[in-house]
């Protein structure tokens, strides 16, 4: 280590030389132990990232259960449902072929509990907490298995949640997956009901004749959002 400066005889004899010597030297080895340390990648957050967190009330007691549904009661007398992962998602798909006047996709269905076959929006549980940093990703795998379509991330687009009903303390998260109608696959469900359901395609008019909220607020969301990702003509 050379000195900064001149010293006196005095001073080095006293041992200012020594001290300042060190201190300069300690100095160094810090910068340079500094500029070999590894910097951390910059954590890249995206800012379209749905996550997950259910509305659960520890207090409110299970009076009877199943693997996929329990019925709590809350302080007084009130009772409700809660559905295995208590939430769920809802979609429709939009197709990107703009001048197709049938646009918006449902999946034409069997709903066991009314025994019957329903137009309705897809939708999917959220049983696993393996979505619930980004439910898009859900979504994208029920997209494949329901509908045949493989999307990006960004072709989803997510619109809220509402309250599913006041029997249950299930939140429906609502989205648009837009789609190339002529790149459609085979299904991949391995689920019997899902096997037999088939994708139907509607066009604005039509909304409205669904016996579906969910399609109904998805489509209403979408065309009314801020940054709508829907625009459908009107037919006469």
């Amino acid at each position: 280590m050379k000195p900064t400066r001149n010293y006196t005889l005095e001073e080095i004899q006293n041992g200012k030389y020594e001290t300042e010597a060190t201190q300069n030297s300690n100095t160094e080895m810090s910068a340079v132990q500094d500029s070999n340390k590894e910097i951390a990648p910059e954590v890249v957050v995206d800012p379209l990232m749905v996550k997950y967190n259910p509305v659960i009330i520890d207090s409110h007691k299970v009076v009877f259960e199943t693997p996929y549904l329990k019925v709590k009661q809350n302080e007084g007398n009130y009772f409700y449902a809660e559905r295995l992962g208590v939430d769920s998602v809802a979609f429709i798909l939009t197709a990107k072929n703009i001048n197709d006047p049938k646009r918006i996709g449902v999946v034409y269905e069997s709903k066991d509990p009314i025994g019957k076959f329903m137009e309705t929006a897809f939708g999917g549980s959220i049983d696993t907490d393996k979505y619930n940093e980004d439910l898009r990703g859900l979504v994208k795998k029920e997209v494949m298995e329901e509908a045949g379509f493989d999307v990006l991330l960004s072709d989803i687009k997510y619109y809220g949640k509402v309250l599913c009903s006041t029997q249950m303390n299930q939140f429906v998260h609502l989205f648009t997956v837009d789609v190339d109608k002529a790149r459609q696959q085979m299904k991949t469900t391995t689920n019997p009901t899902e096997k037999k359901s088939s994708v139907r395609w509607i066009d604005g008019g039509e909304v409205l004749k669904l016996e579906d909220w969910k399609a109904i607020v998805i489509v209403t969301k979408a065309i009314t959002s801020k940054n709508a990702s829907l625009i459908i003509n009107n037919e006469k």
